[in-house]
């Protein structure tokens, strides 16, 4: 037997052979059901199924994306480039503490900071100080060996 579909003004047969639906004319339709040749269906078997969706669901994700729209405003290219500049900054001073104030800290100050390294005020003090220290120890050793 024959399972025809309508959607909307359209009539569809379905083809088990080549597990798809063509169009069929609308008189040959109703002329197949009326003769019972056809038989009228809801969908075909191939028809995918859409479940229901539980009304909270439907309200999570409707205000997921809501705060997502709120997130996706206007991109300032001034703070990015501002976040790139930081960025860059701070990979500077990160490579700068690596290759010239490290290697010239004593055993002291490097147990010092790991003792402050809980306490971030004193740490960043005591790191500030060492810099500082290392720095000036520098500039004074290039100062007087140049002369």
């Amino acid at each position: 037997m024959l399972e025809i579909k309508k959607v909307g003004n359209r009539y569809y047969y379905f083809s088990y052979r080549q597990l798809r639906s063509f169009p069929i004319k609308k008189a040959e339709a109703l002329a197949k059901i009326e003769n019972g040749e056809a038989e009228l269906v809801e969908s075909f078997i191939t028809d995918q199924v859409i479940p229901e969706v539980p009304e909270a669901i439907v309200l999570a994700k409707e205000e997921t994306e809501q705060v997502e729209t709120n997130s996706n405003t206007v991109v300032s290219f001034a703070n990015r480039f501002q976040a790139k500049q930081e960025k860059e900054s701070l990979n500077n001073a990160m490579s700068h503490f690596l290759n010239n104030i490290l290697p010239n800290m004593n055993m002291e100050e490097m147990k010092r900071l790991t003792q402050l390294a809980s306490n971030s005020d004193n740490f960043i003090e005591e790191l500030m100080r060492t810099t500082l220290r290392i720095t000036m120890q520098k500039a004074d050793s290039e100062y007087n060996g140049g002369i």
